[in-house]
């Protein structure tokens, strides 16, 4: 059932005003001091219809339908139908009969409707953070009566907010992915914030400017080291970690995703010290929030900053020709570091249980790391006994890495220990089934309806990196923990996948339409901002 509501509001105060927030859809509004009326729609994260009532400007995407008329003599009128689930209609009235009204009329699935109405008080404050000709937007529908609107004047602008980024940015690592991503997203949502960015791409081999055309934007905001500026803000982000400010006295984050149970001590005492602490710390996931709570550090610094996909670059159809020949129809794909912490074992001895040389299916691993999986994948290749296995190893440039989605059935990630997932969200996106270890920070995004779970249990971890309360070099105040995926669970998920493809396949649209909503890198950018915000105003409180 929809729910119709029709408002007619007196032309407020030139300003900036929200005039809808929910998970989905937000409308904001300007309104300048002759009056002109411009209106942003953005939904599912990435979309945008902007209307300016002298000079419209459309552009629309996903299945929208706009029809705009103007007549200055009488009125502005846009009538706009997101997905067949949004009605939004406005009309600017600008005449001696109506001099500056607006009439809005929005229906909605009711499930998104506050029961005190449309445009009122949500259950918790959203903050959205747009950037619409360089102008940010806060929620402010905060005290509105029943089926009213009410809105008070919200610009803000962040004029001494400066950034320095300092991590990976260009390299095969996933680190240096989010780096880029995230810094890309509050790039294309706020244009004008000042940020500078000196890369850490001492290690490990170097992408080339041209494998994507976004790079650009980074690449024009390189400096060689950090700025001399107190004001600035420093966000430290890299593998080997960085736990201190890049000068005494600088207001820093710490962005640092763990993946074992509790953070090492040394972590744990800079994000606790009195002198040069982080102002907060960034991580991806709750499950990250909590290795750093059980070591001592309060909850109020711990700040989530989720990962995402841009969902339209996981297009599921493709002309590109085969990245993986075979004979075989149906193909299994595992994309990491071909370790013990990545499950590789687990489903090598699953995937020899569950098939046959002759069946229809293939195993794609795709991976580095010279080690002893490698060599056994490789064995078992060579063996005309076992099913069949393809392994892939050589560097993929960032276009391939979304295409090699495309090429595949089913995307398997049987991980002991994650601080994210990134790959498992990218397999989503881009609406192919994905098994995966029910434990950890998958918990968090993927769940029986759009996921098959792999049964685990949580555990010391005995492996390499973990030794007796450590893990790599780390020292830890408690056993480093992590799951231990059923390979025999696994073995019946793989061979379910296999025979019941059409409901892996529902299963799977259910994950892209979810992830598209959600899980978006322009829903980090909202956190993001809002979190750089709050430090800036904490920091000139002091």
């Amino acid at each position: 059932m929809a729910l119709d509501a029709s408002h007619q509001v007196r032309m407020p105060p030139s300003g900036c005003y929200n005039l809808l927030s929910d998970p989905v859809i937000e409308i904001n509004g300007i309104i300048t001091n002759h009056h002109i009326v411009e209106l942003s729609i953005r939904w599912n994260n990435r979309h945008h219809l902007h209307i300016q009532s002298n000079s419209p400007i459309t552009s629309c995407r996903d299945e929208c339908q706009v029809n705009t008329t103007i007549n200055h003599d009488d009125s502005t009128s846009t009538m706009v139908t997101i997905r067949s689930r949004y009605l939004v209609q406005i009309a600017i009235h600008d005449n001696r009969q109506h001099p500056s009204w607006i009439d809005i009329m929005i229906s909605m699935d009711d499930n998104l409707v506050h029961p005190y109405g449309l445009l009122s008080k949500p259950d918790s404050p959203i903050t959205i953070k747009d950037g619409v000709n360089g102008i940010d937007y806060e929620n402010n529908v905060y005290d509105a009566a029943h089926g009213a609107i009410h809105v008070e004047r919200t610009c803000q602008w962040n004029q001494s907010l400066k950034i320095w980024w300092h991590g990976p940015q260009f390299t095969f690592h996933g680190v240096a992915t989010v780096n880029r991503e995230l810094i890309l997203s509050l790039i294309n949502s706020m244009p004008q914030l000042p940020i500078s960015i000196t890369a850490r791409d001492d290690e490990g081999i170097v992408l080339s400017a041209d494998q994507d055309d976004r790079f650009s934007q980074i690449q024009s905001r390189m400096v060689d080291r950090a700025p001399n500026d107190d004001d600035m803000i420093a966000v430290q982000s890299g593998w080997e970690p960085i736990i201190s400010p890049p000068r005494s006295g600088i207001t820093w984050i710490m962005t640092l995703p763990w993946e074992f149970g509790i953070v090492p001590k040394d972590w744990a005492a800079s994000a606790t010290s009195e002198i040069d602490a982080p102002a907060q710390i960034w991580i991806p996931s709750q499950y990250v929030r909590n290795c750093y709570t059980k070591a001592g550090v309060p909850d109020d610094n711990i700040v989530v900053i989720p990962h995402g996909v841009w969902s339209d670059q996981f297009n599921h159809k493709t002309n590109h020709k085969d990245m993986f020949p075979t004979a075989k129809k149906y193909r299994f794909l595992f994309s990491g570091g071909m370790l013990a912490r990545k499950g590789i074992d687990v489903l090598l001895s699953a995937y020899l249980k569950s098939f046959s040389p002759q069946d229809q299916v293939t195993l794609i691993i795709h991976g580095n790391y010279e080690n002893y999986y490698l060599s056994n994948i490789k064995r078992i290749i060579n063996d005309a006994s076992n099913p069949h296995v393809i392994l892939h190893n050589d560097m993929l440039t960032v276009q391939q890495v979304r295409d090699m989605y495309n090429h595949v059935h089913c995307y398997v990630m049987p991980y002991r220990s994650e601080g994210f997932g990134l790959t498992l969200l990218e397999a989503m996106a881009a609406q192919i089934p994905v098994i995966v270890t029910d434990y950890g920070p998958s918990k968090e995004y993927s769940n029986h309806d759009n996921s098959y779970l792999l049964k685990s249990v949580e555990t010391v971890c005995d492996q390499p990196p973990c030794g007796k309360r450590t893990v790599f070099q780390y020292s830890l105040d408690g056993d480093p923990m992590w799951s231990e995926p059923s390979a025999s669970d696994l073995s019946a998920l793989m061979k379910h996948v296999y025979n019941n493809q059409q409901q892996a396949q529902f299963k799977a649209l259910i994950a892209h339409r979810f992830v598209q909503s959600y899980w978006t890198w322009h829903r980090a950018s909202r956190i993001m901002m809002k979190q750089l915000t709050k430090v800036a105003l904490s920091r000139a409180r002091k």
